[in-house]
């Protein structure tokens, strides 16, 4: 993403900003990394995202989940989360969620 509200302070500040922001796909890799540090990648069956907010260089950002539907039947056998990522202050910058494949047993 060449939009230079990420990369021209000059222009950032033209268009009302502070200072550049970070490109939402870099939040989007932090909470995918995330996720992938606790659940293998393999067993992911969907994650998406919706962008809400502008993350301003700097921020300290958290992500968490829940799990919010367990499936468990003959056929399937997965769990649904939803998940955030926000700042210092507790301002949501995306949400999400993902569908995670649990092995039949």
């Amino acid at each position: 993403d060449h939009n230079p509200i990420h990369i021209d302070l000059d222009f950032a500040k033209k268009s009302g900003l502070p200072d550049v922001i970070a490109h939402g796909m870099l939040v989007m890799a932090y909470l995918g990394r995330a996720l992938t540090n606790i659940i293998q990648q393999t067993v992911i069956q969907e994650f998406s995202v919706q962008f809400s907010s502008m993350t301003q260089i700097g921020d300290t950002l958290t992500c968490s989940g829940v799990v919010i539907e367990q499936i468990n039947n003959d056929e399937l056998k997965s769990i649904t989360l939803d998940l955030v990522v926000s700042d210092s202050k507790g301002d949501k910058k995306l949400s999400g969620h993902a569908i995670i494949k649990l092995k039949n047993s």
